[in-house]
């Protein structure tokens, strides 16, 4: 066996991995996005971090964040009408006199569980 189907072999190992682990994760997640999944790992690598810092540290816009945080809240009950909660995390209110919008993100154990498990299919 030469070099090209020595890589092609390896090539098509690392992609059947990948397959497999997307297809258990997607089970797992219950269809979550992807802008969904970072900000759960972000949460869970940041611990207590606002809307704010998660948009800056991600680079996605305030209103994206925003989003996912609510699908993500164990109190969502305006995204989800006819499905539980996820309850990945949980929203606090901040003690900030000068937004009193801002919410600190927390993993909920159940969150830390799916984000310990996502980062253990690809670190």
């Amino acid at each position: 066996m030469d070099n090209a189907d020595s890589d092609y072999g390896r090539f098509q190992r690392v992609m059947k991995g990948i397959n497999d682990s997307l297809s258990d994760i997607s089970e797992e997640t219950e269809e979550l996005s992807i802008a969904q999944i970072r900000v759960l790992i972000f949460v869970m690598r940041r611990e207590n971090v606002t809307g704010a810092e998660i948009a800056k540290g991600l680079n996605l816009s305030r209103p994206t964040v925003s989003r996912c945080l609510s699908t993500l809240d164990v109190d969502d009950k305006a995204r989800r009408r006819n499905k539980p909660p996820l309850g990945f995390i949980k929203l606090i209110k901040g003690d900030s006199t000068t937004d009193t919008r801002s919410k600190t993100a927390v993993l909920t154990a159940k969150g830390k569980k799916m984000a310990e498990r996502i980062v253990g299919y690809f670190g």
